[in-house]
């Protein structure tokens, strides 16, 4: 390569845009703006720091993922014409629990070295933690052992929490005893969620973009 055309080169490498992100569900959709911006979050052992917060990261598998619900984009209470809410627009729960995302901002609310998992990442992460030994289920691994009225076991450190989530018309329901969280996957005019209640299980449905669900990122 010419001297002269380095630069240029190294400029294009440094360049950050969610276009370069890889997609590896063949049934997720979603696509975001080329023009959009997002940062980078920084790593070290078991911490990310992302927008001036701190998250726990575990391996879970072949893969990484946050260990706490997602708490980006401004730290504030948000309107009731948001995109992402904290539950009973109340800043601790924020705190606690993470933000409620609607499907759009959950699009962009990871760092652009993560990103929203699709149904298959979460498939892939059920799938190792209930082929490692008889009677482990999702549920009870991934759950926190704390707020759930279920025992659970949180085997691999993901330890999800109940929090919750924000209906169409602006109401808040089940923190304490639900969580539920968006996946990249669309189908028709609605996205592939996963939940957690006080049992055993994982669940899979389906759920329209307006909603208020946790975020999970993964790599």
């Amino acid at each position: 390569m010419p001297i002269y055309l380095l630069p240029l080169f190294f400029f294009v490498l440094l360049a950050c845009s969610r276009e370069h992100l890889p997609n590896n569900d063949e049934s997720s959709s979603s696509q975001v703006s080329s023009s959009s911006y997002c940062e980078v979050g920084v790593q070290t052992d078991s911490l990310l720091k992302y927008q001036e917060q701190e998250y726990r990261v575990v391996k879970i598998g072949e893969q990484w993922w946050i260990a706490q619900n997602l708490n980006s984009l401004p730290d504030e209470v948000s309107p009731a014409d948001s995109s992402y809410w904290c539950y009973n627009n109340l800043q601790e729960n924020c705190r606690k629990y993470g933000k409620l995302y609607n499907f759009e901002s959950a699009q962009t609310a990871c760092p652009c070295d993560w990103k929203l998992p699709s149904k298959t990442d979460f498939d892939d992460l059920l799938e190792f933690i209930e082929n490692r030994a008889e009677n482990i289920f999702g549920g009870t691994a991934l759950k926190s052992e704390k707020e759930w009225e279920s025992i659970n076991s949180d085997l691999y450190g993901f330890s999800a929490l109940p929090s919750g989530f924000r209906d169409k018309n602006g109401n808040f329901a089940t923190l304490g005893t639900q969580a539920f969280f968006w996946t990249s996957t669309e189908s028709e005019n609605q996205v592939y969620h996963r939940a957690l209640r006080n049992d055993q299980n994982l669940y899979s449905g389906l759920s329209d973009k307006e909603l208020g669900y946790s975020i999970r990122c993964v790599k």
